[in-house]
């Protein structure tokens, strides 16, 4: 499984990126977004936090910030 070995890498850099994303929400306004994803990418958000205990609003953030920067 291919996606299984990119979702794995993202995973494994959340934890130090996690806490980055955290110091900068207290120097930003953060604003509410609403997003339709498929019901099997939001299990793999689910599976993705249980197995890095990343939230999903810092996931989004992070992917969002590595994809715009």
């Amino acid at each position: 499984m291919p996606n299984a070995n990119a979702f794995m890498a993202s995973a494994k850099k959340s934890k130090h990126e996690q806490s980055v994303i955290q110091n900068a929400q207290a120097e930003e306004e953060l604003v509410s977004i609403n997003v339709r994803i498929p019901a099997s990418l939001r299990t793999k958000a689910r599976l993705h936090h249980v197995e890095t205990g990343e939230s999903l609003t810092a996931l989004v953030r992070r992917l969002l910030e590595a994809e715009l920067d």
